[in-house]
């Protein structure tokens, strides 16, 4: 492959700035959704970032995760191919 997907086994220390947290107010209440990140891809021949394999998304409000995940890159242009979106509700 002619990127690298930095995990668990692999560490770098790269400025990147993500959401974290996202709150909505309305009618006196708050709606907080919260994301997490796995997988950043780097192009080994100067590219750049490529993005995320996974990114997750957690609405309290719901108690919903919905989990995106990237299973297929383009060879040529390093876009999403293939995509597997996953929702859990109640942990479940």
């Amino acid at each position: 492959l002619p990127y690298l997907v930095l995990d668990r086994t692999k560490y770098m220390t790269i400025p990147i700035h993500v959401v974290k947290q996202t709150t909505q107010k309305a009618g006196g209440y708050s709606f907080t959704k919260d994301y997490a990140y796995a997988g950043l891809r780097a192009h080994l021949k100067g590219r750049g970032l490529l993005g995320f394999k996974t990114m997750s998304v957690y609405d309290e409000v719901h108690d919903e995760r919905v989990t995106t995940t990237i299973t297929n890159l383009n060879s040529e242009f390093f876009i999403p191919t293939e995509v597997v979106t996953t929702t859990s509700v109640a942990g479940n």
